[in-house]
């Protein structure tokens, strides 16, 4: 491969990367709810969850979804129904308790921030359809095994690292104001993730 190719490859993966959608949203919630650390390891199993799809992605999942088309709206659907479970409990969260930590009514600890940031990448549709449609044009049948890994291993890279500088920005700039109003913020996200899955569900059905 060319630099050229890693070039656009990187420029491809940060353009999906930074736009906002989903990910975004829950990060930034994980970070105002659970604080800086536990959303930067949110954000690298982001990337873990994006490494999975970039290697499916170059090993050809995209011509099984086609052959089996009815597999990738089950995906879809799992990712919306998914999202839309964390949109409600943001809505539904509450801070005016002592010491609590947790959405209510449904307690999301038993989610790790690892495994949070893992299942965000692989339910969210936009990544689905970022993968399918643009990231699989940059693949050619004639790549090493060591190119293709290394894709992977950028496209996940370049995901975590995007995300861990959201983390890290909005904690040392919005840090006071998310303290102030943590529940109104958290209330909003719940919205906006809301107003966001009806768009893709538009888009999908």
């Amino acid at each position: 491969m060319s630099i050229y190719d890693w070039i656009s490859i990187g420029i491809a993966c940060f353009i999906g990367a930074a736009s906002p959608g989903p990910s975004l949203l829950i990060i930034i919630y994980h970070n105002t709810n659970k604080g800086m650390m536990p959303a930067m390891v949110c954000a690298l199993g982001h990337g873990v969850g994006i490494f999975i799809y970039a290697i499916l992605t170059i090993l050809g999942i995209k011509y099984f979804f086609i052959t089996f088309p009815n597999i990738l709206l089950l995906v879809k659907i799992v990712g919306i129904v998914f999202l839309l479970f964390i949109s409600f409990q943001m809505l539904l969260f509450k801070n005016n308790k002592p010491g609590l930590d947790r959405l209510s009514p449904i307690n999301l600890q038993k989610y790790n921030s690892l495994t949070l940031g893992i299942l965000t990448a692989l339910t969210n549709p936009k990544v689905i359809l970022f993968f399918g449609a643009i990231f699989s044009q940059f693949i050619k049948e004639d790549l090493t095994l060591n190119d293709k890994l290394l894709i992977s291993v950028l496209a996940s890279s370049i995901d975590a690292f995007w995300y861990m500088i959201i983390v890290f920005v909005s904690t040392f700039t919005l840090s006071n104001y998310f303290k102030k109003y943590k529940k109104l913020t958290i209330n909003c996200f719940g919205l906006l993730l809301i107003f966001i899955t009806s768009i893709m569900i538009k888009k999908i059905f």
